[in-house]
């Protein structure tokens, strides 16, 4: 009985592996290369893509991309078209950088310290109740919060330079969100 589940199960992988489509395309330095995922043939071979033992060409990975993929790639295009209207191309500039970049800054350094400060509340919290940890846990919390709180530390001081260097490169409060 268990001779014939296992010659079962090497028969259903084999014939699996049989129906897999292997695509062959050749690269700009002549290399053949071979795939089963036409996902990832790269874009600029995928027309001369085919399928091996097979003499039509290998679908387009339009038409066998993911919705979500085909959404992706849309959102792009459509970001890059507005980047490319007129109205756009007119960036300020502010010290050395766009406004967009020292709002992506205070963005990102801000919402830094928003988790830290989360982390720091729940660790401090756990701390103040060391009736349910072990000794090591309770040593270890220390450890945690003192790592958390130098990393405010620096994440602070971080956003006090961005922060003054805005203030010496007069970037307006909309970029300091």
């Amino acid at each position: 009985m268990r001779q014939s589940i296992i010659i079962l199960l090497v028969l259903v992988f084999l014939a699996a592996s049989a129906y897999a489509a292997t695509y062959k395309w050749e690269d700009d330095q002549g290399t053949v290369n071979f795939s089963e995922d036409p996902g990832s043939i790269p874009p600029a071979f995928r027309k001369k893509a085919s399928i091996v033992g097979a003499e039509e060409p290998a679908p387009q990975q339009d038409a066998t991309a993911p919705a979500e993929e085909q959404k992706v790639q849309k959102k792009k295009e459509q970001e890059a078209a507005k980047k490319e209207t007129p109205a756009n191309k007119k960036k300020v500039v502010y010290g050395s950088k766009e406004g967009d970049e020292w709002k992506k800054e205070f963005v990102n350094l801000t919402a830094d310290l928003a988790r830290v400060d989360e982390q720091l509340k729940l660790k401090k919290k756990m701390y103040g109740d060391p009736s349910k940890l072990t000794r090591s846990e309770y040593r270890s919390l220390e450890y945690e919060i003192k790592n958390l709180e130098f990393e405010r530390g620096t994440l602070q001081g971080k956003l006090d330079t961005l922060t003054s260097d805005a203030d010496k490169a007069g970037v307006p409060a909309e970029f300091r969100e």
